[in-house]
């Protein structure tokens, strides 16, 4: 899929008008319909940007894969405002053992997420493990 359409895809997804989404990522409304019709490619900033808005990689939104995400990359963005909570995700990552926690988790809102991986840092702290 072309990175137009999928652009035109994913905005709808999140049902959102063009006009909202050019005013989330300070845009004309005319700019986000020549992206979408591909009259106009935006630059790599712009791509970033509504990677990061929908949630999305690059190649992705790109149309280099059909693939939108990595299972933990949900819970990396929901972790991006706790610094502590981050640090301690990437060191949890490495564990095997905690591989169906992951695919839960990832489907939970981020609040939640956050709990949980609280409550794992605790337990982790409460045996020495952290």
């Amino acid at each position: 899929m072309s990175f137009g359409k999928r652009l035109k895809k994913l905005r709808k997804e999140k049902g959102l008008k063009q006009d909202d989404l050019a005013k989330m990522i300070n845009k004309s409304k005319s700019t986000i319909s020549s992206y979408e019709s591909e009259r106009r490619i935006p630059d790599i900033n712009v791509v970033a940007e509504l990677a990061d808005l929908f949630h999305v990689d690059v190649d992705y939104l790109i149309g280099k894969t059909d693939v939108k995400r990595d299972k933990t990359d949900k819970i990396r963005q929901a972790l991006k405002t706790n610094p502590e909570l981050a640090e301690y995700w990437e060191e949890v990552t490495k564990r095997e053992t905690l591989q169906l926690m992951f695919d839960q988790a990832k489907d939970l809102p981020d609040e939640a997420i956050q709990d949980v991986i609280r409550i794992m840092m605790r337990i982790d702290k409460e045996e020495g493990n952290y």
